[in-house]
């Protein structure tokens, strides 16, 4: 057979090995960003680039965490803790504790953060006020177990203090690069961010991943808890819980933004997903499932029926 006539039938295996390939580096990225979540005992996920011009899908992944805990700017910055009364409480009951921070300053502390105090105890969320005083919400049943907590307007005795930031967006708090190399995936291959996403996100005309405000760039990033589950996403600027399988689909570049859906990513079958667990964070590659012809169906539900039964497709 003459090389003319073997390179068209030699193309189909090539690209789908760069596809199996850009699967298996997805999944080893995915895999060693939730090691590191268990490592460090810090939240450590993965950053999805969108390609400019094409902001439908991505073709750079890299790794990121939340910055270390702090402790102050200065040398054993302590903190002084005070509650105005008992009816001094938040919606949900929780007593509104203000904490004076030593050593603190702007874009440290924020909503949704964590401090613990003297290095042991409890952990009390930041639900307001700023970074050198912050409003902590204080369940009763942990008020006196480690620290004085005056009532009446007095203050507490100084104690250390440990702040555990929480990624609230790419925008307002950003990530911190992790030491790992970012993972570029084979030429050709791309995650396909028009058909990837949750359960729930089932509408090919808004998909979750890819929106009308994608021509900002802003990436995809998904988290995952110390535990190793999978902690929070964040698209478009916008931090949701992560308590659905997320589905991201490995497919062709030129197959993104086809014209028809028999032309796109979603119908070959040589393409992958990667699928994400959000209670165990376990991550697995399956293959296509072949979407129905039947109209009353959902595409994307029967496209994804293989990747939920976990078909595994290696390097999984």
């Amino acid at each position: 057979m003459s090389p003319a006539l073997a390179a068209p039938m030699m193309r189909p295996a090539m690209e789908g090995r760069r596809i199996r390939e850009a699967a298996r580096g997805v999944n080893v990225v995915f895999g060693a960003a939730r090691n590191r979540a268990m490592e460090t005992g810090r939240p450590c996920g993965v950053i999805i680039m969108r390609f400019e011009g094409r902001e439908a899908c991505s073709m750079l992944i890299d790794q990121v965490e939340v910055p270390p805990p702090f402790a102050g700017d200065v040398l054993d910055a302590t903190a002084r803790l005070q509650i105005a009364s008992a009816d001094d409480r938040w919606p949900d009951g929780a007593l509104r504790v203000t904490a004076q921070l030593e050593g603190s300053r702007a874009g440290m502390v924020a909503p949704g953060d964590t401090i613990q105090f003297n290095g042991q105890g409890p952990m009390y969320e930041v639900r307001g006020g700023n970074a050198s005083a912050p409003q902590l919400a204080v369940d009763d049943v942990h008020q006196s177990l480690t620290l004085p907590w005056p009532v009446g307007g007095g203050q507490s005795r100084p104690v250390s203090y440990k702040v555990f930031r929480q990624p609230t967006s790419p925008d307002q708090r950003p990530f911190t690069k992790s030491s790992a190399k970012a993972y570029e995936l084979p030429s050709g291959a791309v995650i396909d961010l028009q058909f990837s996403g949750t359960d729930s996100d089932r509408n090919l005309d808004q998909p979750l991943f890819h929106t009308e405000n994608d021509s900002l760039l802003r990436p995809i990033v998904i988290m995952f808890s110390p535990n190793g589950s999978v902690d929070r996403l964040v698209v478009s600027g916008t931090v949701t819980p992560a308590v659905e399988p997320i589905y991201l689909l490995v497919g062709r570049n030129e197959k993104v933004a086809a014209e028809t859906l028999e032309q796109s990513n979603l119908t070959d079958m040589n393409n992958l997903w990667i699928t994400l667990n959000p209670q165990t964070g376990l991550v697995n590659s399956s293959s296509m499932g072949k979407v129905d012809d039947d109209q009353s169906r959902i595409p994307l539900d029967d496209a994804r029926q293989y990747a939920k039964a976990g078909d595994h497709e290696g390097g999984g």
